[in-house]
């Protein structure tokens, strides 16, 4: 189990391989709560704002309805993406 220590600022390192697993970045807010004999540090709930952007990866650009037919028909026959398929 991990450990850090409060400095003399009242200020605690997240333990690396913490800040890697939920994804801890600089400049990210967190929730302190208190639970019984307990405190608890957690990342606040997102909004829908939150996610803007995170799929622009896979934006292919606009599609025509004739592309959108065709890999609709693809799909129909192969149970695949048309760009893979034969």
């Amino acid at each position: 189990m991990p450990y850090t220590t409060l400095s003399s600022k009242g200020q605690m390192v997240i333990p690396k391989s913490i800040r890697d697993r939920m994804r801890l970045r600089p400049g990210d807010r967190l929730e302190v709560l208190l639970r019984d004999d307990r405190i608890v540090i957690r990342k606040p709930a997102g909004s829908l704002d939150d996610l803007s952007g995170s799929l622009s990866h896979l934006a292919r650009g606009p599609v025509s309805v004739e592309e959108m037919n065709r890999a609709i028909e693809h799909g129909a026959l192969y149970g695949e993406d048309p760009d893979d398929g034969p």
